[in-house]
């Protein structure tokens, strides 16, 4: 009880600081080109409104660092020696004939990044399965879509288009308790998406060898009596990830597996 009075009560003497202090309208600038303090982390460089000088730094969590960007500054409560930005100034930004609706939501895109020498404290792992180019998923029924890919065979670059209707219906098992397994290619000999079926078996049925000059696309899973494929339970991913399994040697990914194949 007594912690949680003590936590209340510094909760409202922060209420009372907030509804009492003075708020600056302000600017971002650049100074030296930059908006952000090169030896100072977290913070960037304003001026008050309107003003040629008072260049001063605040610290910033709150808003994207945009030179020009009007935004609200005060006192930080919790820190009284330190000034930040509470957010943009939306009443001077909203009169500005060129603002486009951007957010200007805060500068955190390095905290989700991860390469070589910088490990971010908050980086995105991107599993094969999140990429777009050729993924094979379930679409209605025992149909599945193929996202469209780019790809090279003797040097020249191939687009395939995509598609939402392959059915896979007639490889399903009539054999109560037998399940097959099923390769969805891409056949680069004529640029269209296609089933290579497995054996039957049980509940581990074999994979289906990839035919010659295919980019496997997934291996998807079908057993007695299904009318529905499920994502998560039936689909395993068989795209090769830089570059396109090599049957005859003159086939090729496109490196950088642009989405759509943009």
């Amino acid at each position: 009880m007594i912690l949680r009075d003590a936590v209340l009560a510094r909760k409202q003497r922060e209420a009372g600081l907030e509804s009492n202090r003075d708020i600056t309208k302000a600017e971002l600038i650049k100074v030296d080109g930059s908006v952000q303090v090169r030896d100072r982390p977290g913070y960037v460089w304003a001026r008050e409104y309107g003003q040629h000088g008072g260049v001063f730094q605040v610290f910033n969590g709150s808003v994207t660092a945009w030179a020009g960007l009007p935004v609200l500054i005060a006192v930080d409560p919790k820190y009284p020696s330190r000034r930040r930005i509470l957010d943009v100034d939306w009443e001077i930004l909203a009169q500005h004939a060129s603002y486009d609706g951007n957010p200007f939501l805060p500068e955190h895109a390095r905290s989700h990044i991860r390469y070589d020498g910088y490990y971010a404290p908050d980086p995105v792992d991107v599993y094969l399965r999140m990429l777009v180019p050729l993924r094979c998923e379930p679409a209605s029924g025992l149909t599945v879509r193929v996202a469209p890919f780019v790809y090279y065979v003797g040097g020249a670059r191939q687009y395939y288009l995509g598609t939402d209707s392959l059915d896979l219906s007639s490889h399903v098992p009539q054999i109560v308790g037998k399940s097959r397994r099923v390769l969805v290619y891409l056949d680069t000999a004529t640029n269209t998406a296609k089933v290579a079926p497995g054996a039957l078996g049980g509940s581990m049925p074999p994979y289906p060898a990839i035919p010659e000059g295919g980019i496997p696309s997934a291996f998807v899973l079908l057993q007695y009596g299904d009318t529905t494929l499920d994502e998560k339970a039936d689909f395993q991913d068989a795209r090769p990830l830089f570059a396109a399994a090599d049957m005859t040697g003159t086939m090729t990914a496109a490196n950088t597996l642009p989405c759509c194949g943009v």
